[in-house]
C-alpha cells in the first residue's frame, strides 16, 4: 500500500483498489462518483469525532459526491 500525505488539519484516507495494487489516498484525490473503503480518519480530535458522528469510520465504504 502507498500512503499519500495530506497537509490539512483532518484527513480521510481511502483504500482504492487498482489492478494488483491497493493504494491509500486522501479523500481529495477521489474523483466524483468514486467509491473506496475508509482506511483511516485522522487529524484534530474534535474534527475526527465529528466525522465519526457523521458515519465515517475505518472499514466503511464511502463515495465521493463533490
Amino acid at each position: 500500500m502507498r500512503k499519500v500525505e495530506n497537509e490539512s488539519q483532518s484527513s480521510l484516507l481511502f483504500s482504492r483498489p487498482v489492478p494488483n495494487v491497493s493504494e491509500i489516498v486522501p479523500l481529495t484525490l477521489l474523483a466524483r462518483g468514486d467509491s473506496a473503503r475508509i482506511a483511516d480518519v485522522g487529524g484534530d480530535p474534535q474534527q475526527v469525532h465529528r466525522l465519526r458522528e457523521l458515519g465515517l469510520h475505518e472499514g466503511e465504504i464511502g463515495r465521493a459526491h463533490v
